[in-house]
This record gives C-alpha cells, structure tokens and sequence, in this order.
C-alpha cells in the first residue's frame, strides 16, 4: 500500500468544482486501488502565505511514498522548497492560462517550475498534457470517470423543453452568453435552468443575476445555485438539452455527465470540449451568441433532431472512462513517478565517489 499526500487548495465556499469533485473521487476510490490518499489544504490569502504553508506540507509529509501537486497550489509550492519525497503535478488547467496579466505570467513560471521538479505529471486532458508538453516531465493522461446512469424515461415529456446549464458564475463559463442566446429564441424554445454558485460577490455573477432578471427572461429562467449530487442527478434525468458556452475548459465533467444521460450539448468550440463532444452536439466559435442561439433553437424546436443527437450522446459517453478505470491509471502514474524518482536516485548514487 502506497501512502499519498495531495497538496490542494481549501474546498470554495458555496460552491463545488470540477477539481474538487476529481480529487474527491480519486481519494475515495484510492483504497480499492492499494493506495492511501489525504488532502492538504494549502490556505492563506497571499502567495506568500501560502508559500509557507505549502513549506510545511512538505516539511511534514515527508514519511509518505510520494506528494501529488494540485495545479491550484502549484505557483505556491515552487516556492515552498525541495523535499525529499517523490512528487506528482496534478494538472487540471493550463497555469493561469485565463489571467493574461504580469501575475498570470508569474503564476504560468512558478508553476512551471514546480512541474519541472515531478517525476511525473498527470493531466486530465490531451488539451491540457499538450501545453505542458515542453516541461519536459513525462506526463500521463488521466481523464475524470463518469458513471452511465441506468436507461429511464425522459420526466419532461410533453412539456416544453428544458435546457440546463452546471457551472458556477465566472466569466469564462459563459453563463451571460448563453442568456443572451436565449432570449433570442421565441418562448416556445423552452426554458432555462442554472445550476451553479451564483458569486454574487463578483461583478459577472451580479451582471449575470441582473440580465435573467429582466422582463424577456424572468420567467424562463430558473437559478438553482449549488445543489447536491442527488438533486444535479434529478435537473440531468428532467433536462433535453445540455448548454455550456465555456472557454479553454481543462476537461468539463459537467459535460461528461450531461452526455452520459443522453443530453445533447451546446457550446462553444474550445479547450477539451471540442475532443469531449465530438458529434454529440452543436459547437460554434466562443462569442458567437447568435450562432449559439441558433444551435439551441435547432435542438428545441425539433424533437427528432434532438432524440437523434441523444443517442449520439450515450454513444460517446459509452467511450469515457469511470471513475474507478481513472483511479486506477491515477495511481499507476504515482507509482510510476516513484520508480523514476528510485532510479534517479540510483544513477546519482553511481556517479558519486565513495569516499576512503
């Protein structure tokens, strides 16, 4: 059994992620897989901060079999040292690749260099492994799982056709955008229902809550905010159609679910979403609101079409790992981080003279 330490960040208030449900799902599965996983949150309100805490994650990790690198921390535990335990970099995004700012260029360096000191890296996505490609560290593809929900009949036949949405408010989700699509559409094209953190505390989560609120979308609008996995399960069993105008998604198991109940997607042609959906939906360039309009309405309106275009959806989600098929590769990639970093320390013991 191979004991690990996952260094991460604290879990976001009020709010659930797609690297939060991995880590989750990894852990819970580690057992099965004759391995031992325990979080460590790496916390504080500056980089500095949480330089020092990553520092003494490390300092006090240093009995286990090898350290994982949550993406989210990695800017802080370039910072935090050298241990001597093997390490992993856990890659759920591109480094900072939506702050193209002097300290989104300073996170992509410190993270880099943090990946430069892994044995292995593991990323969840071909998008992802291939910007990380010229670090230089071997690097395995490790996607998320989706489990396949058992054949049911749609709860929402008959009425009018409900497109759903999961992602919390940020601007790269695209969630002001698909709003704008939909009220595009006549009122017979359906409705729309949010499921996600609504981060009111920022400026696109208050335009978001402003724009649903007018009088052309009031009442097809639903907003959730974050719910639990039954009731998410529940909103996917009773949608028809699955929109999510994300930018550069790393992975998206929002996506992955949707498909996994049989829902066609709309979006936009971007980041990993593009290889995730493949024929299963109706993808237009990022910012093309009326190109996204006119894919909803495509689906809405014509119910053939969109049971056509359902079938392709499980078709593809029968392609996709489970969890328990990602837990495994997971584990493999650490295991094999370890015998690099063995050998490593072999060649440095031959090329060093022993002393008289």
């Amino acid at each position: 059994m191979i004991d690990v330490v996952l260094l991460t960040a604290p879990p976001p208030l009020g709010a659930v992620t797609g690297g939060q449900r991995y880590n989750e799902a990894i852990a819970e599965r580690a057992g099965h897989h004759d391995a031992r996983m325990r979080a460590v949150a790496i916390s504080g309100r500056t980089l500095a901060q949480r330089a020092l805490a990553a520092r003494r994650a490390l300092h006090q990790s240093n009995g286990v079999d090898a350290i994982v690198i949550d993406s989210i921390v990695a800017d802080a535990a370039a910072l935090a040292g050298r241990g001597n335990v093997p390490l992993v970099g856990l890659a759920h995004q591109i480094p900072s690749a939506r702050h193209p700012t002097v300290f989104g260029a300073l996170g992509r360096a410190l993270s880099r260099t943090a990946y430069r000191r892994c044995r292995r890296l593991i990323a969840v996505s071909e998008w992802v492994a291939a910007a990380l490609d010229s670090i230089g560290v071997p690097c395995a593809v490790v996607p998320p799982g989706v489990e396949r929900p058992p054949a049911r009949e749609a709860t929402n036949a008959g009425g009018p056709p409900i497109v759903l949405c999961v992602a919390n408010w940020l601007a790269h989700k695209g969630i002001l955008d698909l709003a704008e699509a939909m009220a595009l559409l006549p009122a017979e094209a359906g409705r729309l229902r949010l499921v996600g953190a609504p981060r009111l505390e920022t400026s696109y989560g208050r335009r978001v809550a402003a724009r649903i609120g007018r009088s052309d979308l009031r009442d097809r609008v639903t907003a959730r905010g974050t719910l639990g996995r039954d009731d998410v399960d529940h909103e996917l069993a009773r949608a028809d159609i699955f929109a999510l105008p994300s930018r550069d998604e790393a992975y998206c198991i929002a996506v992955a679910e949707a498909l996994a109940n049989g829902l066609p997607v709309v979006g936009y042609r971007s980041g990993n979403v593009t290889d995730l959906v493949g024929g299963a939906g109706i993808l237009v360039d990022p910012g093309d609101v009326s190109g996204l309009a006119e894919s909803l309405r495509l689906l809405t309106l014509d119910r053939d079409r969109r049971r056509s275009f359902a079938e392709l959806a499980r078709r593809r989600a029968a392609t996709l790992s489970t969890w328990d098929q990602s837990a495994r590769a997971f584990f493999e990639a650490i295991r094999s981080g370890m015998r690099l970093a063995s050998a490593a320390e072999r060649h440095e013991r031959d090329r060093t003279p022993s002393s008289a």
